[in-house]
């Protein structure tokens, strides 16, 4: 009898399980489709996703990934998994030095230029409300244009319509309608230019483990794209992609492969896809590598007091070329006797206290911020009369005294 009830609560357990699973992925594929997003991964704490694509050089017949990325992407995360910002960035080698007869350059760097981003608010009930669109605007001087976005529900929650309004006017620029199943999955989106020309329309079918299997594209062309997954995991091994014209009779299909390397928690962060013809299906093109990187909230800490400690030491450094340049001076005198040029230190006892400090100070990145101040007031005192300080300090070889003695001038 026992036993009979620990199978039935077993069996139960399992049912709830799969059923939170189902429903997870139902909420995540829709959210996904309407926010043209990828859901953060379960089995990730991460509140940063970074996305780097790669793509392929092909030269001499062979396919080589390209040294930098011409494209990445973030997207951050709330503690519950909601995205809140999506940002691009594009970058490009710009040559600043010299090429060379045989095409190889010198001093090329990698610049980052900002791009488009979008930033999603949510209600209290954790409820996508509204979204801000910012794109670059080409055709105006590389300027950014906003856009506001706005989420229509239905009497269950479901998001049906998304209106999307130039900031500056007001006006209506693009809508979007979502049309769902019996299980509350989306099944169609229609886009939607204005407010009745239709641009796009999309239908979208699903597999027994809720992951999308089919999306079909109808605009002046049909275009199925035919998902197939992995056994083992969520993730897709294939797409079979065909594209038929009525019009002009174009018929073309095609099959993207992808291989993958996963992270100890079974999640991919690095993504490889290729490219089969179907006319040549043993040939194989790589088209793009993407690599994928995730950052939790100590994490993302972690990154940026190092990057304040390396600007505050470079700052610290900095600082310490010019105090070492204004207090050198010109000996007018042992130059005009050496037919060269001689150097002093002016306000020496100023200087060698300080240069005292600095060494005592300088080895730990504890101490910058403290240091930087000291350095301020060392710059300030090049031009004081400091005639009283520098006799204190000639008596003086306790750091702290020293240290004390500059800061209260």
């Amino acid at each position: 009898m026992n036993n009979l009830i620990i199978k039935s609560v077993a069996v139960i357990v399992c049912v709830c399980i799969s059923s939170l699973t189902f429903a997870q992925k139902i909420t995540r594929n829709n959210i996904s489709i309407i926010t043209e997003t990828q859901p953060l991964p379960l089995n990730e704490k991460a509140t940063l996703v970074e996305y780097k694509t790669y793509s392929y050089i092909e030269k001499y017949g062979e396919f080589k990934k390209a040294s930098f990325a011409n494209e990445k992407h973030k997207c951050e995360y709330d503690e519950n998994g909601n995205i809140l910002l999506k940002s691009y960035v594009y970058e490009s080698v710009v040559n600043t030095g010299t090429t060379h007869t045989d095409g190889t350059k010198d001093g090329s760097k990698v610049l980052e230029q900002d791009s488009n981003s979008e930033k999603f608010n949510y209600d209290e009930a954790g409820k996508l409300i509204k979204s801000v669109i910012k794109k670059k605007d080409y055709n105006r001087s590389n300027q950014h244009i906003f856009f506001i976005v706005k989420y229509l529900r239905d009497n269950e929650g479901n998001i049906i319509g998304k209106n999307v309004y130039e900031k500056k006017y007001g006006r209506l620029k693009n809508r979007y309608t979502y049309k769902y199943d019996t299980q509350n999955r989306i099944i169609e989106r229609t886009d939607y230019y204005g407010e009745d020309l239709i641009t796009d329309t999309f239908f979208y079918s699903y597999n027994e483990n809720n992951d999308i299997s089919l999306r079909r594209r109808k605009q002046n062309k049909t275009t199925d794209e035919i998902y197939f997954y992995g056994s083992n995991s969520n993730e897709i091994d294939s797409i079979k992609i065909h594209t038929y014209d009525k019009m002009t009779k174009y018929n073309e299909s095609k099959m993207k492969v992808y291989d993958y390397r996963m992270n100890d928690n079974g999640t991919w962060i690095v993504k490889k896809e290729t490219l089969k013809d179907s006319s040549e299906l043993h040939k194989v093109k790589p088209i793009k590598s993407i690599e994928r990187k995730f950052y939790s909230s100590e994490e993302l800490t972690q990154i940026a007091n190092k990057l304040s400690t390396e600007k505050n030491r470079k700052q610290v450094v900095a600082q310490n070329d010019i105090i070492k340049r204004i207090y050198t001076v010109l000996d007018e005198i042992k130059t005009n006797f050496k037919g060269e040029d001689c150097y002093k230190i002016q306000k020496k006892n100023i200087y060698n206290s300080y240069m005292k400090i600095y060494d005592s100070l300088s080895h730990s990145d504890d101490n910058l911020d403290r240091l930087n101040k000291i350095q301020i007031k060392v710059i300030d005192l090049e031009k004081a009369d400091s005639k009283k300080l520098e006799k204190a300090l000639k008596k003086q070889q306790d750091l702290v005294v020293l240290e004390d003695l500059i800061m209260s001038f």
